[in-house]
């Protein structure tokens, strides 16, 4: 059963979306304290990318993050081990396949938020589909963890 629902996701990017540079800095200062290894892990994969596709990225990342942060229970701290674990299970590393992870995630409206963010461009950042596949692995193994780290609240 998915803790993020479909309205909760779509209220959390908007809220997000008209969010002053004050009030993001602040809230991605409490995600890296809260989440520091989820945090650590998405940054070093998503700072190899060039800087706009990185922006993009570490963008979609706090929303999830955000998102997750509203929901009952809240997801505990995600540990080094626990990522390594999804690591180790190859979810990294796995064909670029959105749509059949979305069907098959614990949290689908969450990966269908991801996917349509970085295909959706509102933006002027064009992202190529080695990005697009960079991006929403990393996010894909972020939004597992947080789902797994809610269910042992």
């Amino acid at each position: 059963m998915p803790f993020v629902s479909q309205e909760l996701i779509e209220k959390t990017w908007k809220a997000v979306a008209v969010s002053s540079e004050q009030q993001i800095l602040k809230m991605q200062r409490n995600h890296q304290k809260k989440q520091q290894a989820l945090t650590y892990f998405a940054f070093s994969h998503l700072l190899d990318l060039r800087e706009e596709a990185a922006g993009v990225g570490i963008y979609v990342y706090h929303v999830v993050l955000f998102a997750f942060s509203r929901v009952s229970p809240k997801p505990g701290r995600v540990k080094r081990v626990q990522i390594e674990q999804y690591i180790d299970a190859g979810i990294l590393v796995e064909e670029y396949d959105p749509i059949a992870k979305i069907a098959e995630s614990s949290e689908p409206h969450v990966l269908r938020y991801v996917y349509e963010a970085l295909t959706e461009y509102e933006d002027e950042v064009v992202l190529s589909d080695t990005e697009q596949a960079e991006i929403f692995n990393t996010l894909n193994l972020v939004v597992s963890c947080l789902h797994d780290s809610c269910v042992r609240a």
